[in-house]
């Protein structure tokens, strides 16, 4: 899978789509779950982004951090 088009940063609300273990899909295929939370730190290796920490909201955990990876096939856009 692709890499994310852009970088975010910290604040940035943003959408992606997973399966229920958390690798990426994409939008149209039948596990894909909708994720989406607010960006709260960016990691880089060599000046490229290796994964995105983003804090999400759960029915009943709460918030929780989850760690997004483009490497992984997780691609974001902002939310709308």
């Amino acid at each position: 899978m692709c890499e994310s088009p852009r970088e975010f940063a910290p604040g940035d609300a943003v959408v992606w789509w997973a399966d229920r273990d958390g690798r990426g899909l994409e939008p149209d295929h039948p596990d894909a779950i909708r994720r989406t939370g607010v960006v709260d730190s960016v990691h880089r290796h060599d000046g490229r982004v290796v994964a995105y920490l983003v804090a999400c909201r759960g029915g009943v955990s709460g918030t929780y951090i989850t760690t997004v990876r483009p490497d992984h096939g997780h691609r974001l856009t902002l939310a709308t």
